[in-house]
């Protein structure tokens, strides 16, 4: 099975022409000011400030929350077996049957370095985001699954650069996961592709390929995509001391087998509510507190208003870039010192 609303060439497509007509009008906007630089593929857009009318409504933070959306059956029941075979199966499946929910064309607002973002679940799972990098962007998540069961980490970091008609989402960064037997798994992030960025319907691609590593175990695995005419099919093998256990199939907009056995299919799983924890207990770092993203909810993604507190928190974080830049000059020119007092350095 294959969502009928998939792009035939594979992948998310996107059909709302309102929001087509926004994302182009911004990119249009970015070759105007930048030039054909920009398309030389040697550009990191992630340099160019979006206009907020391109924005989704919350930051990057709360989307990456989404991806436990499916945790409390998937990575629940990876916790509970004893089997380390049925467990990385379960963590695949996990990791395949979150993109689709995930997907999103307007751009969540890039978090501002110590921004955070606490969630909870009805099964009692804890997300907690904390953005620790300016430039490169980098998120960090850490999951806490109910009663301590699992325990799941990742950074997240990432550039874009453009070419003609599309833009590639080069994503770093690593994931693992540790149960209460003592087993860790690590694997890594795949990478997107967005396509018919000027002209045609516009499509999401997730690319590249996912290693997993259970060192306890003797086990390693892997899933890649852009091996079918159809880029959003996957194939990969689990492989035990060297032998081939299993082989995978699926497709991420519909189903994951297992030797043919289906674990997961998109018409019949559930995704669970991400519930942000209340304002009233949450840290005046969250990123619900932003002043931009209060400003998106309030008024017209076409405001002035909206515009102007984003960019107000946009100069606030390049004031405090170039703050930490003198005092690591600072402390280069003056090796030992640990603490600088603010009178001592020039901006």
């Amino acid at each position: 099975y294959r969502k009928p609303e998939a792009s035939s060439k594979g992948g998310f497509a996107l059909r709302d022409q309102a929001i087509t007509s926004k994302l182009r009008s911004a990119g249009k906007e970015a070759i105007y000011r930048i030039g054909k630089q920009i398309l030389t593929g040697n550009f990191n857009l992630i340099n160019i400030a979006f206009p907020i009318r391109c924005a989704a409504e919350y930051s990057m933070l709360e989307a990456l929350a989404g991806m436990a959306r499916f945790n409390p059956y998937i990575m629940n029941a990876a916790a509970l077996t004893e089997d380390p075979l049925e467990r990385i199966k379960l963590l695949i499946t996990a990791a395949v049957s979150h993109m689709e929910p995930c997907n999103t064309f307007e751009k969540p607002l890039n978090p501002i370095i110590g921004e955070t973002y606490h969630a909870l679940m009805e099964d009692g799972t804890e997300i907690y985001c904390e953005q620790t990098s300016h430039h490169p962007p980098i998120s960090h998540i850490h999951i806490i699954g109910p009663d301590g069961i699992y325990e799941f980490g990742m950074y997240t970091g990432y550039s874009a650069s453009a070419s003609w008609n599309s833009v590639k989402v080069n994503v770093i960064g690593d994931k693992y996961i540790k149960f209460k037997d003592g087993t860790k798994i690590t694997w890594n992030n795949m990478e997107d592709q967005i396509n018919n960025t000027l002209w045609g319907t516009m499509t999401r691609q997730v690319t590249g390929k996912q290693e997993y590593k259970d060192e306890v175990n003797h086990i390693t695995a892997y899933i890649e995509t852009g091996t079918k005419k159809i880029q959003d099919y996957i194939t990969g093998k689990i492989y035990q001391y060297g032998q081939e256990i299993y082989s995978i199939y699926g497709n991420y907009n519909g189903f994951l087998e297992f030797n043919g056995e289906r674990y997961w299919d998109i018409r019949e799983t559930k995704a669970f509510d991400i519930i942000p924890s209340p304002l009233s207990t949450t840290l005046p770092s969250d990123s619900r507190f932003r002043i931009d993203i209060i400003s998106l909810k309030t008024e017209s993604k076409e405001s002035e208003i909206a515009q102007d507190n984003k960019d107000i928190l946009e100069n606030a974080q390049r004031h405090d870039a170039k703050l930490r830049k003198a005092v690591n000059d600072y402390r280069a020119q003056n090796p030992g010192v640990k603490f600088v007092h603010m009178s001592e350095i020039s901006v």
